[in-house]
Order: C-alpha cells, then sequence, then structure tokens
C-alpha cells in the first residue's frame, strides 16, 4: 500500500471525528478523518522543517479506533474496523518514508468475536484489549483466538482511558464511571474507581492521581487509590470572550460562555487558601459554635468547649454546662446563650453561668433553629414544632405548629417566617404572627440545611445540590440552583465576613457571598481530609475533620470563582466589553444570521437595553474607547461592521449608553468589511479589506 504526498487540506466529510496517536518510536502522528466511504490517515514528521503530510487510503468502510503498537525500532499500528460482517484488528507497518512516497506494510488481521466494539487498547507491540458495550477481550496480534475475556460489569461505552503506576489501566464511560483494568498474565480483573463526571479525557498526573475532564460538566482531580475527588474545577467552557470589570470596589473577570442553546454571563474572583496554625486529634464532629469567643465543639455523645488563645486550643472542663450529650443547637442573643441538646433547654448567662432549664414534652429532639430576634424553634420525636421566645428568666411558648404530617429534615427562620423542609420534598411556611401556612413542592433530593441569609433562603440537598429561594408572604421563589459536589451539603452562616455569608460543605468547602440575592462562590484550598464542620473565630478559621480540629489563617489565593448568576441569552456570543464610566457590560452576539448588542448592569446583571443591527450587517469588530468625547466623561462602543459579500462595504457605527439605553452618535461608510479596531491615544486604527492594492 503506497502513500501519497498531499498538499491539500482535508475535506469535511463524515460526521468530522478526529482519532489520533503518536507512535513511540516519534516518527509519526497519524490522525484519522472518520468517513462512511473511506479513511484519509495523515501522516506527519517530528522534525518541524522537514514535515511532510501524506494520504493513505484504507480499503475499509470504517475505522473506529487507532492503537499504537510500536516498538523503538518498528513504527507499528492498528485500526479497529468495522467490516460487512463484523469487527476486525488490522495491523500495518510504516516503512521509510521520503518527501513524496511512503509506504504502509499490511501485516495481519483479526476477525474479533460477536459484539458492539468501539475500543483498542495496546498493552505492548504484541498485545492489545478490545471493548465492546459488555465484555473486555485480551488478544495477542499473532493468534487469532483472543488470550481472555471477562464482563464488563456496568454495560457502557468506554470513552477515554489512562495508563497508571504498576500497569493498571483506567477507563472512563458513559454512566460517568471510572472503572481499573489490570491484566495478568492470561487473566484481568476489573473494578470499579467511583463516579466521576461524563468524561471526554483522562490524565496521568502522578502516582495515584488522574485529571478527569469533562466537556459537559465540571473537571476533578481525583485520587484513584483512595477513591476520592480531592478537587472539583468548575467547567465555565466554552468561554467566547472575557473583559476586566471595574467597580468601586475593585476588579473583578467577566467572561461569557457559550452552551448548546444559550450563552450566560459568568464572574471569575480570588478565592481564598487556609494554611494551619495549630490542630487537635478529634474525631466525629458534628457541629462548631462560636459564641462569646467560646468554641463550642458539638461531637456524637458529648459537647466539648474551648478557647484560642494565640492560635492554640485550651480546653474549658470547669464550666456549668451539659457536657454528656449531644448538642443539637448553641445560640446566641440578647445577651444569653442557649443549648439546645436532645433532652433539655438550656439558658445561661455569657460566661456560662445557667440561668434555666427546661425539657421537652416528647422528647427528645430532633430539629432545632434560633432567630436573630430571640425565637427558638424545636421539633420533637412527634414532629410536633414549637416555637418558644427565650429571655433570662423566662421562656414563652409563642406558637404550637402542631405535627408534620412527614419526617422533617431541617428548619430555619426568616424575617418574618419558619421554614420547615421535610424528607418528602416539600417546603413548609409558617408566618409567625398569622400562623399562616403554605407548603410549597421542590424537585430535587431532600433538604438537608437551610441558612437564611442577606434576604435569600439557601438550602442545601443531599446530593450536592444548592439552591437559593426568595421566601415573601409566605411564598418561596427559585432564584437559583447549582451543583457544589456529590456528596450532603451542609450550610453554615458565617455573621463575621465583611458581606452576608455563608460557607457550605460538601465534597469541599466553599464560600458564599450574597449580593442583592446574587450568589457567588469562593472555594476554599482543600484540606486533604474532607470538612466535616467550620467556624471562624476572630481572625482565624477553625476546621473539623474526620480526623483532628485545625485552627487555620486565610490566605487570598488565585482560585476560580463563579457566580450563579441567572443571565441565559437566546443567541450566541462573541464579544463582551465593559463600560468603566457606566459600569455596565455590552455582549455582541449572533442570533441567527443577524448580529445583536445586549447591555447588561454591572450591578444586577439584568438586561437593560438591547440593539438588532439590520439583517446583511454582521459585526466584526467591536471596542470600548476613552477620551474621544471632548468634555465628557463617557466612553464610546465603536462597532466594526460587514456589510454581504456582493457589495465589499462596511459601515463603523458609535454608540455611548446614556440614562441606561444605548444611542447612536454616528455612522461611518467604510470601503471595505471593518475587521478589527484598535484606539492610539486620540486615535483610532481602523483594519478593513480593500480591493485596492495600495490602499
Amino acid at each position: 500500500m503506497c502513500i501519497r504526498d498531499s498538499k491539500k487540506d482535508f475535506p469535511e466529510r463524515g460526521d468530522g471525528k478526529v482519532i489520533g496517536i503518536h507512535c513511540r518510536n516519534k516518527q509519526y502522528v497519524v490522525l484519522s478523518l472518520y468517513s462512511s466511504i473511506i479513511d484519509i490517515l495523515a501522516l506527519v514528521a517530528e522534525d518541524i522543517d522537514s514535515m511532510n503530510s501524506f494520504i493513505m487510503l484504507i480499503e475499509h468502510e470504517h475505522v473506529l479506533d487507532i492503537a499504537d503498537l510500536s516498538s523503538p525500532t518498528r513504527a507499528l499500528i492498528g485500526f479497529l474496523v468495522r467490516s460487512q460482517t463484523g469487527f476486525e484488528f488490522c495491523t500495518y507497518e510504516l516503512l521509510s518514508s521520503m518527501a513524496n512516497y511512503a509506504q504502509a506494510k499490511p501485516l495481519t488481521t483479526l476477525e474479533l468475536p460477536q459484539g458492539n466494539f468501539h475500543r483498542v487498547v495496546a498493552l505492548d507491540p504484541s498485545s492489545f484489549l478490545s471493548f465492546s458495550t459488555d465484555r473486555i477481550y485480551l488478544h495477542e496480534t499473532r493468534r487469532k483466538e483472543f488470550v481472555a475475556t471477562i464482563n464488563f460489569p456496568e454495560p457502557a461505552i468506554s470513552l477515554c482511558y489512562t495508563f497508571v503506576e504498576n500497569g493498571k489501566l483506567l477507563v472512563g464511560t458513559s454512566r460517568s464511571k471510572l472503572w481499573t483494568v489490570l491484566v495478568q498474565g492470561e487473566g484481568m480483573r476489573v473494578s470499579v474507581v467511583g463516579e466521576i463526571p461524563y468524561p471526554s479525557g483522562i490524565a496521568h498526573i502522578g502516582k495515584e492521581m488522574v485529571y478527569v475532564c469533562s466537556v459537559n460538566e465540571d473537571n476533578v482531580l481525583l485520587d484513584t487509590e483512595r477513591r476520592k475527588i480531592l478537587r472539583q474545577y468548575e467547567n465555565l467552557a466554552c468561554i467566547a470572550d472575557f473583559a476586566l470589570q471595574k467597580d468601586g470596589k475593585g476588579k473583578q473577570i467577566v467572561a461569557c460562555c457559550n452552551h448548546l442553546k444559550y450563552s450566560e454571563i459568568c464572574v471569575l474572583k480570588k478565592g481564598f487558601s487556609l494554611k494551619k496554625t495549630t490542630a487537635i486529634p478529634m474525631q466525629m464532629v458534628v457541629e462548631i459554635w462560636n459564641v462569646s469567643n467560646y468554641l463550642i465543639v458539638g461531637l456524637i455523645n458529648e459537647t466539648r468547649i474551648f478557647q484560642l488563645d494565640s492560635s492554640s486550643l485550651s480546653e474549658l472542663i470547669d464550666l456549668p454546662f451539659l457536657y454528656n450529650s449531644r448538642t443539637l443547637l448553641i445560640a446566641e442573643f440578647k445577651g444569653i446563650i442557649t443549648q439546645v441538646t436532645e433532652s433539655t433547654v438550656r439558658v445561661y448567662s455569657p460566661v456560662f453561668a445557667l440561668l434555666q432549664s427546661r425539657q421537652p414534652k416528647a422528647a427528645p429532639v430532633v430539629h432545632a433553629a434560633a432567630s436573630p430576634l430571640g425565637l427558638l424553634s424545636i421539633c420533637e420525636a412527634d414532629n410536633s414544632i414549637h416555637v418558644y421566645a427565650v429571655g433570662k428568666e423566662d421562656f414563652q411558648l409563642v406558637i404550637t405548629l402542631g405535627s408534620i404530617d412527614c419526617e422533617v429534615s431541617a428548619m430555619a427562620f426568616t424575617d418574618k417566617e419558619l421554614v420547615v423542609s421535610t424528607w418528602e420534598s416539600t417546603l413548609d411556611i409558617y408566618e409567625i404572627e398569622s400562623s399562616k401556612q403554605v407548603s410549597v413542592k421542590i424537585e430535587g433530593s431532600p433538604i438537608r440545611s437551610m441558612v437564611y441569609c442577606g434576604g435569600v433562603l439557601v438550602c442545601g440537598n443531599s446530593d450536592g445540590h444548592l439552591a437559593a429561594y426568595r421566601v415573601k408572604e409566605a411564598k418561596a421563589e427559585l432564584e437559583c440552583c447549582t451543583v457544589i459536589g456529590i456528596k450532603e451539603v451542609k450550610l453554615k452562616k458565617f455573621p463575621h465576613y465583611e458581606t452576608p455569608a455563608i460557607v457550605a460543605l460538601s465534597d469541599t468547602a466553599t464560600l458564599i457571598t450574597i449580593n442583592k440575592g446574587k450568589l457567588r462562590y469562593l472555594p476554599f484550598t482543600e484540606t486533604e481530609e474532607s470538612v466535616q464542620a467550620i467556624e471562624q473565630l476572630g481572625t482565624e478559621i477553625v476546621l473539623a475533620t474526620s480526623q483532628e480540629l485545625s485552627v487555620n489563617v486565610v490566605h487570598s489565593a488565585p482560585s476560580n470563582c463563579r457566580s450563579q448568576i441567572e443571565v441565559h441569552f437566546k443567541f450566541q456570543a462573541r464579544k463582551i466589553v465593559c463600560d468603566s464610566y457606566t459600569g455596565c457590560m455590552i455582549i455582541l452576539g449572533d442570533e441567527g444570521a443577524d448580529s445583536k448588542l445586549l447591555v447588561f448592569s454591572g450591578a444586577t446583571y439584568k438586561c437593560i437595553d438591547s440593539y438588532s443591527f439590520p439583517a446583511g450587517h454582521m459585526v466584526c469588530s467591536i471596542m470600548i474607547t476613552d477620551g474621544l468625547i471632548e468634555g465628557a466623561n463617557e466612553n464610546v462602543i465603536l462597532v466594526g461592521i460587514a456589510i454581504d459579500s456582493e457589495s465589499t462595504k462596511g459601515k463603523l457605527v458609535s454608540f455611548v449608553i446614556r440614562n441606561n439605553k444605548l444611542k447612536i452618535l454616528s455612522k461611518n461608510d467604510v470601503n471595505g468589511f471593518a475587521l478589527a479596531l484598535a484606539q492610539y491615544k486620540n486615535y483610532i486604527c481602523l483594519l478593513y479589506t480593500s480591493d485596492a492594492a495600495d490602499e
């Protein structure tokens, strides 16, 4: 078989799928353009100076995959092909190539067993694995029959793979699972590592760690030995453009991201990392509270109290405090401290002198919540809920809500309401003053944790989802919903942070700031162990993992952070620019064959104005200028346009934003397509096409 030199571009044919390998002897890169008629292979020499491309015609209807069987002395490639009778594995040796000529010598053709094959993986020059949807086969290139086979525990398509240490093969499948395949002699073992995002690629980055990337979901760093996701990287793809937005509080990067049917605005900010200063061994921590500069740690069967002194923790054991019980809630308001356990409610002074103690009627207590106004809600074993007003000397019953029809999963107070979530995925909203009740059915898994902050009720679900609701007049409207992990979400309000903030604990710890009802996420640097509980104590952060309680100092660190802003456009965005004078963002996109400008407020991220260009006017360039209008404190938006190809004409249109509206300043004809714009001092440079050789 001959390989002929080709200087032409490859035609777009078939479904456009590209498969490739790099031979071990570093002589060739092999690419296959998947086609229903023939398959074209391009061989490219490693030396850039003498790089040539070649065409080879394979007499098979479909090439599905390529395997690298090369040795240091021979360039061998194998093709998984589909024939009229089934699936075959064909091997070729690539012989020496010259400037215009090369040869590929066919070696063997193996008929594969019955099945739907889609992947081949070379183990060494003489053996390979073939994957069908439900089985894995071990082959030797010189034997017609397979050496060994094993059932794939979960039928799926093998999307990507990588080799790790000790010869193990990691395979990501279409069921969002990662599997380990280990070949031992003439046998194989298959075991599951765990669930992963829908994979598009896997890379081994050292020891037992792999990076799993996904086109549609977030990317993850995975420890395959401990079968644990170490870090999750939010997927912003595909980013059409980004710009620097300036406001009174500083700078932030605003990205415009395209998805299949819409685009959206994403805000990227710096996160922060934690540096451990001290730690003490401690297990089974459930919750941590900070009251009157005391650190109260709730464990499974006991409660402990600490003080922080020069970044070290010292335990207090002689206070009149209920130590030998599990604490469900610690609340501080009106100069008193309230402790709720499964069997009693205790009220203390700021120095933990016992003021009063009450026992619930239907112990044990299963849930408790407190409001900043001094109200305490208790859910007892019979699902009855009681709301009390707690004082230094009195413990007054405000309202009894009766028994809930199903088991309660979480409770939280808003400004005027008590919100109760159940295991049947409902939100029961009670107005305290009027006793009015409204039940709202919610989608998804049950809510396990709720916090009211910044006018928004933030709910953490049992499956890693996070939802924010606007609660008003006994109604709950969904503001936004996102995913921060795969584990149950536990929420904690951070009252000492500079803005209203919440910490969400799932796979990792994430700080959520709330501004005008919008949620923005600032991820922590992940610890080696997952965080069970968290609390702020002065300027330090206290973390509880499954093994220890630690005090940490906060450091700023660049970390990808995506704001949860529900801004979706029904067109594909191409460019984003920010106006530093008005604080607005201007987004250029295409709606079908037409171009359009959208103006968004930098404060609310809501669309405040738009402009549609006439049909046949294609926007090629856009920029924000500064100081072009003498004596005017405003910026000019310049847009370069190409009018349909037959006229070869263009336009330069200028806009300003006044009173939150786009206003056209001027329209200038251009003798060509206005391709690019740039500002030099008080001049505008325009690059445009022209038929004249001297322009």
